[in-house]
């Protein structure tokens, strides 16, 4: 028997034995299409027979779910691009795009031939953002241990420099230490290396920081604290603070509620932004 794709072209979130929550709609045959206009359909659009057929978006595969609750309204939900196995990724990624074409051609009707366009409401936020870059920059540390980017921007929402913790410039990666102990402090890293925050105020691209913001990935030790209120830096985002109770964390918050500068936990909506690079292409998956 024929079957067609729902004409309202609703799209759904689907679960089923060999795949994880994926884009799809749904599938009826002439005499299911025909039934489901006499008696309407289910909640969110679903009908309520016990054996559903969909049409998992990509790669366009139709499969039966037998369990109604394994399909959910496509806008009310969001699932994380982590629980999709790395062979169906690139695969997930183009139903997802498929999915929302087909949603903002909804959304966007035409109007004398022109369709009328919304902006997107899914785009990340300014602390997203700036966090975002604090910890992509982390990942260029060379430390085996502790990887900590930092990002300042001014009041125009610029960045205005960026760094993450490493040795001095012309010293080398593999000659200095990275060890944390050592018989002698000589041999650890701690004598050498500089921090992100430090790196990005020395990397600033304007005359100063004074009124600046810094995104950093981890709360700052006191020596940076120092350099921060220097600068003229006025508020800090930290990612983590994992040292809170350290003789170094407490001296930072010592001072920097003397100097009168703000600091604060990061407190993005978003838990992940992925970052998907491809020969032919680029761009972002974001993972709420």
């Amino acid at each position: 028997m024929a079957a067609r794709l729902n004409e309202k072209l609703e799209i759904y979130w689907v679960k089923t034995e060999n795949y994880p929550w994926w884009p799809a709609q749904l599938v009826f045959s002439e005499k299911e299409a025909e039934a489901n206009e006499k008696e309407g359909s289910g909640k969110d659009g679903c009908t309520a027979e016990s054996n559903i057929r969909v049409r998992l978006l990509s790669i366009d595969k139709e499969v039966t779910v037998s369990n109604p609750a394994l399909i959910l309204p496509f806008k009310n939900h969001v699932f994380e691009l982590k629980d999709v196995e790395l062979s169906l990724r690139d695969s997930f990624c183009r139903a997802l795009d498929f999915a929302n074409n087909i949603i903002n051609h909804q959304t966007n009707p035409q109007k004398n031939g022109i369709i009328q366009s919304k902006k997107r409401d899914d785009y990340i936020s300014w602390d997203e953002y700036f966090m975002g870059l604090a910890c992509l920059s982390a990942m260029r540390s060379k430390d085996p241990n502790t990887q900590v980017g930092a990002c300042i921007v001014n009041a125009y929402n610029q960045i205005v420099g960026i760094g993450y913790n490493g040795f001095p410039r012309g010293c080398s990666d593999d000659v200095l230490p990275w060890s944390r102990e050592g018989d002698n402090e000589l041999d650890t890293k701690y004598m050498y290396v500089c921090h992100a925050e430090m790196n990005a105020i020395l990397n600033i691209n304007t005359a100063n920081a004074r009124g600046c913001k810094m995104y950093v990935s981890l709360f700052p030790c006191n020596n940076c604290c120092k350099m921060i209120i220097q600068s003229g830096i006025v508020e800090v985002i930290y990612l983590r603070d994992k040292y809170y109770d350290s003789n170094m964390s407490v001296a930072s918050r010592r001072m920097f509620d003397m100097a009168g500068v703000k600091y604060t936990v990061y407190s993005g909506k978003r838990s992940d932004i992925l970052i998907r690079l491809c020969e032919n292409d680029s761009h972002w998956i974001v993972c709420s």
